[in-house]
């Protein structure tokens, strides 16, 4: 099938929107909330909106209609406990959030609509999630200043206690 010319090609070449050659990256901590807009049209405005996870786009496997289970391919939702969310924006785009955010969901994100049974690949997002350092700067001044506080606060707990016994 389509799958089986070489990479390069197929990634955008027959979807014809350059797909797979922009990928776009973002970086988080762990505990952080992802928020991007996403589907910026009029166009997309009554699509079925629908995200995967994978290296590569085949995995999700986008020549598959979508009602097949080896499909990749998840529903995009505002319904909510979900692990990417779908939710309206007031400029016109849709926005997806994704929150408290695990080093387990670094990865390649694929974002598209449902065209018929397919889904028509839109953007490509690698996410990495790293973990929280303590040699991080802002965390590391706020424990400077914690500890700077502690002493003080510890005197003057266990100053109140003796003057009742």
């Amino acid at each position: 099938g389509a799958w089986e010319t070489p990479q390069r090609t197929t990634e955008g070449g027959r979807l014809g929107n350059d797909v797979g050659k922009v990928e776009e990256e973002v970086i988080k901590m762990q505990g952080e909330s992802l928020k991007i807009d996403i589907f910026c049209s009029q166009l997309y405005l009554q699509t079925v909106k629908m995200w995967c996870k994978g290296e590569l786009l085949k995995e999700c496997n986008p020549t598959e209609p979508v009602t097949l289970s080896k499909s990749g391919w998840k529903y995009l939702t505002t319904e909510p406990n979900q692990r990417i969310l779908l939710k309206d924006s007031r400029n016109g785009c849709f926005s997806l959030l994704m929150s408290a955010l695990q080093v387990e969901d670094s990865g390649i994100y694929w974002f598209g609509i449902l065209d018929d049974l397919n889904v028509i690949p839109l953007r490509k997002i690698r996410v990495t999630v790293q973990k929280g350092e303590h040699s991080y700067l802002p965390g590391s001044a706020i424990l400077t200043m914690a500890h700077q506080l502690l002493p003080a606060c510890l005197f003057n707990l266990e100053a109140t206690p003796r003057h009742l016994f």
